[in-house]
């Protein structure tokens, strides 16, 4: 029997409304979660670089054979990459691209609570023949103890004592990697 009404059910419910609503704001969570977790990756795997170069120039200097040995943590304008280079003298023992830009590398020294980019520093000449007077960041350990040398780095026209630490990021991921210049150690948090 007919009584009259159409049954006219051609748009959403509102049960229906909340159920996609909600579906979308899980998605839309894991994929923000997802690329903040990709671009901290870059950032971490940046700054483990970051050490196991400056652990092996230790290795290297300590070695038996072994002298002369620098760390050289720059920047390329050109190809917006950062890159270490372990060099014994005037030979290059590896070249490592470290990250791409968002990444940011910024370094401070003892006594500076500014920190400075690659670019805006240069190797010593007070050590010579360990390090060569390119652009950024230049690292020698002590042969006998292990130890970072001093004065192996100029920020502006300042010779600067020892680097304090190295902080990498990418404006929403930091990490700092501090270097103790006395003992050599090498600490990430």
């Amino acid at each position: 029997m007919k009584t009259g009404r159409k049954n006219n059910n051609s748009g959403f419910s509102l049960v229906e409304l909340i159920i996609v609503i909600a579906i979308m704001a899980v998605l839309v969570g894991v994929m923000a979660t997802s690329i903040t977790s990709l671009t901290g990756r870059k950032v971490r795997k940046c700054a483990d670089e970051i050490v196991t170069t400056l652990e092996r120039t230790r290795v290297l200097t300590l070695g038996k054979e072994q002298n002369q040995v620098e760390c050289v943590i720059s920047y390329n304008d050109t190809t917006k990459e950062y890159t270490a280079q372990i060099r014994q003298g005037d030979v290059e023992v590896s070249n490592r691209v470290l990250g791409k830009e968002p990444i940011d590398i910024k370094v401070y020294f003892e006594g500076d609570s500014t920190g400075y980019s690659l670019t805006e520093l240069k190797g010593s000449d007070s050590l010579l023949p360990y390090v060569s007077s390119s652009n950024g960041l230049h690292l020698v350990f002590n042969r006998a103890s292990g130890a970072f040398e001093k004065n192996t780095c100029i920020a502006g026209s300042v010779l600067k004592e020892y680097c304090q630490k190295i902080v990498v990021s990418n404006g929403t991921r930091t990490i700092e990697i501090t270097t103790v210049g006395k003992t050599g150690k090498i600490l990430t948090k």
